[in-house]
C-alpha cells in the first residue's frame, strides 16, 4: 500500500466494499495442499521463457480485478487507484485518476497505464475485440486495437463492481451497494433483477442460461458471509449453489466447478454444487486480502490482484483438480 495511505483509511475502506478481516473467519483446513512452484513448459502449451510461478509483480495501485485474454495474448488489470477517505466519503465521486494495466502471459508489465484517465474500474470481460470495465456508473467500452473509450451511463447506480458478458453480447454488471444486477445492451443499461438474498453482489458469470452471483455478505451489524447464487436469465429464480460461505469476490469457470475468491482471510477454492476445495491460501503469501481473480485455463494459471499489497500473484492450478 502507498505510503499516503493511513491506518484509519485503509480500514475504513475495508468497509466501503465489505471487506473487513474482523468479520471474515479463517478458511476451513486445506482439503489439498497449495500448487507448488513450477517452470511453465512448451509441453504445457506455454511459454518457457516464463519465470517460475508462483510469482508476484508489484507497481499497481489498488488492483481490483485481472482478467487473461488469449486474443491478444495478455493480462488486464484494473488499477482503481484515488484515495480511499474520498472514495468512502464520496462513493460516486470521481476523480479520473484510475486506469487498466496491460501484462504479458508471463506476467511481466507491458503497458503500466494502458488506458488512463478512467475512475475506479474494477471488473473486467474482453468480448469481440472490446474490453468491458465497470466504473463507478458506467461501463466503459474499449477498442482492444485503438484503445477508444465509449461510456454507457448507468443512471441510479452507486458502486458497479463486477460484470459478465452473455453470447449475444448483452452485459451484466453488479451494484455492489444496491442488492441489484443491470444489464447492458444495445447501448442502455438498467436494472435487471433485485433481490434480498444478494448481500452486497460482486462477482459474475455468464454460464449457458445461468448467471453465477457471488456475494459479499453484509458488514454491518448483524453481519454475514457471501454465497453462490445462481440467476435463471429467462425466468429470474434464484437458488444457492454449493456450500460455500465467506467474504466471496470473484467467478470463474474451470472444468466441472467454479473457481471463487475470498476475500479475508484470502483464498481461492475450487466450488461444485456438493463441494467447495481449498486451492491456495494467500496469507502464505503475506496477503491480507485478494480481489477479482483471472484465469488462463489453458495454462492453468490464475492472477489474482491484492487489493492492499498493490500487487498481483499469479500461480499454476495443480493438475489433479479436475472435474467431478
Amino acid at each position: 500500500m502507498p505510503a499516503n495511505r493511513s491506518a484509519p483509511a485503509a480500514i475504513a475502506l475495508l468497509s466501503l466494499l465489505a471487506l473487513p478481516a474482523c468479520s471474515a473467519e479463517a478458511p476451513p483446513a486445506r482439503t489439498e495442499d497449495p500448487p507448488a512452484a513450477a517452470p511453465l513448459s512448451h509441453g504445457d502449451a506455454s511459454d518457457d521463457r516464463c519465470l517460475r510461478f508462483p510469482r508476484t509483480v508489484s507497481g499497481f495501485d489498488t488492483p481490483e480485478s485481472a482478467y487473461w485474454d488469449e486474443g491478444t495474448d495478455a493480462w488486464y488489470i484494473a488499477n482503481m487507484a484515488g484515495e480511499p477517505d474520498e472514495m468512502l466519503d464520496r462513493p460516486r465521486f470521481k476523480d479520473g485518476v484510475g486506469w487498466i494495466s496491460k501484462l504479458d502471459r508471463c506476467g511481466n508489465v507491458v503497458e503500466a497505464q494502458w488506458v488512463s484517465g478512467l475512475n475506479a474500474p474494477k471488473g473486467i470481460r474482453v468480448s469481440r475485440g472490446k474490453l468491458y470495465t465497470s466504473d463507478m456508473d458506467e461501463l466503459l467500452i474499449i477498442d482492444l486495437a485503438t484503445k477508444h473509450v465509449r461510456k454507457i451511463p448507468a443512471l441510479g447506480a452507486i458502486f458497479l463492481n463486477d460484470l459478465a458478458i452473455a453470447e449475444d453480447g448483452t452485459v451484466y454488471v453488479s451494484d455492489s451497494f444496491t442488492r441489484t444486477v443491470w444489464r447492458c445492451k444495445d447501448e442502455r443499461c438498467a436494472p435487471f433483477f433485485w433481490s434480498p438474498l444478494l448481500d452486497v453482489p460482486n462477482g459474475l458469470l455468464v454460464d449457458g442460461d445461468k448467471l453465477a452471483i457471488v456475494t459479499l455478505g453484509a458488514f454491518k451489524v448483524p453481519s454475514s458471509l457471501g454465497k453462490v447464487w445462481m440467476l435463471d436469465l429467462e425466468s429470474k429464480e434464484l437458488t444457492r449453489f454449493g456450500t460455500l460461505e465467506a467474504k466471496l469476490d470473484g467467478i470463474e469457470r474451470y472444468g466441472g466447478g467454479y473457481l471463487v475468491s475470498v476475500n479475508a482471510p484470502p483464498a481461492i477454492y475450487w466450488v461444485t454444487s456438493t463441494s467447495s476445495t481449498l486451492v491456495r491460501d494467500f496469507r502464505d503469501d503475506g496477503l491480507t486480502a485478494i480481489n477479482d481473480l483471472g484465469l488462463d485455463p489453458t495454462r492453468r494459471v490464475v492472477a489474482a490482484p491484492a487489493f492492499f499489497q498493490d500487487t498481483v500473484t499469479l500461480f499454476r492450478l495443480p493438475r489433479n483438480l479436475q472435474p467431478r
